[in-house]
């Protein structure tokens, strides 16, 4: 499972690049994106996951798909559904923090105190 979610998030993340058109056409995603990761929950036997495209920062897409619960079939993944994502968490921190590091607003030498009091 863990090789089928991987899948997953490699296909997520590449989205924008394979699909971006340079316009903001929701009917595109549906039409090209959706049935491959239709294939993907079929092919790669995943429960399911929801999928969002932000293009511009404003929402382009969005959509769920397979189920919540594999035990409970009726009960469908939608954009709304929530996640226990974890100790995934910690890597979206890591390099958030590497970021500012890069930026020169954070000192990663400094004390935590320095800024969280």
């Amino acid at each position: 499972m863990q090789r089928a979610a991987l899948s997953a998030i490699i296909l997520c993340s590449l989205v924008p690049g394979n699909f971006a058109s340079g316009q903001t056409n929701p009917d595109r995603y549906r039409q090209k994106l959706q049935p491959v990761l239709e294939d993907l929950i079929q092919r790669q036997a995943l429960p399911g996951f929801a999928i969002a495209v932000v293009e511009d920062g404003k929402l382009t897409y969005s959509a769920g798909f397979g189920v919540r619960n594999v035990k409970a079939k009726n009960d469908p993944v939608t954009p709304r559904t929530l996640f226990h994502i974890a100790s995934i968490t910690k890597t979206f921190v890591g390099t958030s923090l590497m970021q500012l590091a890069e930026q020169g607003k954070l000192n990663l030498d400094a004390r935590v105190v320095t800024y969280l009091p």
